[in-house]
């Protein structure tokens, strides 16, 4: 049985804790609550306990799944609710039955380098929010949202202390940027990493990195990246991350 979540639900945070798709599923929900137009939230049970969980804005879900999931009655489900882009642990999309669009890497930050504290990492605010947008729109960043429509999530985001954005100050200007783009009790999502042209070779990005992760794994948090297939895996495992699983995005059209 799948059910719309209106309320705090019990089980359900820890239920969020299996991956890095449950952190961003707990992340919105920390952010925008229960029961609104802007973020639905769905789980399966099976006798009284939850599956499965999904949440979806803006026509994108996000899927955590268990050993238990029916996946039938989800991929049944899912139809019947329309999407626009599904993306969770790539053993799950495969049972599904939807077409991949694309597919990349969990990577988990397993060790902490040696990093020497560094008065260029800076917080930023969310009143300087749009100028991580901007480095992120030069370096033409990977389906980056509308301006307008980025702005509003993140900073709505930062404001309830469940997104983080650093900067690295190369003289007098903000070079390179890093996020926690969803942050639960239990773990992080980092993203949004990205240098501007004039500053690369400098090695900006990846001591912002190397501060941002250390600090919440410090904390106690399993700290977690999505990283492109194809993409810079190596830069991040000098860095102290390690492959741990695959993830795939998928839209509706069935295979």
């Amino acid at each position: 049985m799948i059910r719309k979540i209106e309320a705090e639900t019990k089980g359900l945070e820890e239920f969020c804790q299996r991956d890095v798709f449950g952190c961003r599923i707990f992340g919105y929900i920390s952010a925008y609550g229960y029961g609104n137009d802007i973020v639905e939230v769905y789980l399966q049970y099976m006798d009284e306990e939850i599956t499965a969980a999904l949440c979806k804005i803006d026509g994108v879900i996000s899927l955590t799944c268990s050993e238990s999931t029916d996946f039938t009655e989800l991929s049944s489900f899912l139809t019947a609710l329309t999407f626009e882009l599904l993306q969770a642990k790539t053993v799950y999309t495969e049972k599904l039955g939807f077409k991949q669009k694309s597919h990349g890497h969990i990577l988990e930050f397993v060790s902490c380098p040696e990093t020497q504290k560094d008065e260029n990492v800076v917080k930023v605010s969310p009143f300087e929010a749009d100028d991580i947008y901007k480095i992120l729109k030069r370096v033409d960043f990977a389906n980056l949202p509308e301006r307008e429509i980025w702005l509003a999530d993140t900073v709505h985001r930062m404001n309830k202390n469940t997104a983080r954005a650093c900067a690295y100050m190369y003289e007098g200007a903000k070079a390179a940027t890093a996020m926690v783009l969803f942050d639960t009790p239990k773990a992080v999502l980092m993203g949004a990493i990205a240098t501007l042209p004039e500053y690369r070779g400098k090695g900006l990005a990846a001591l912002l990195v190397k501060t941002v992760a250390c600090r919440e794994k410090q904390a106690g948090k399993t700290v977690y990246l999505l990283c492109i297939a194809g993409g810079i895996v190596g830069f991040y495992e000098k860095l102290g991350f390690k492959e741990i699983e695959d993830w795939t995005l998928v839209g509706m059209d069935r295979v």
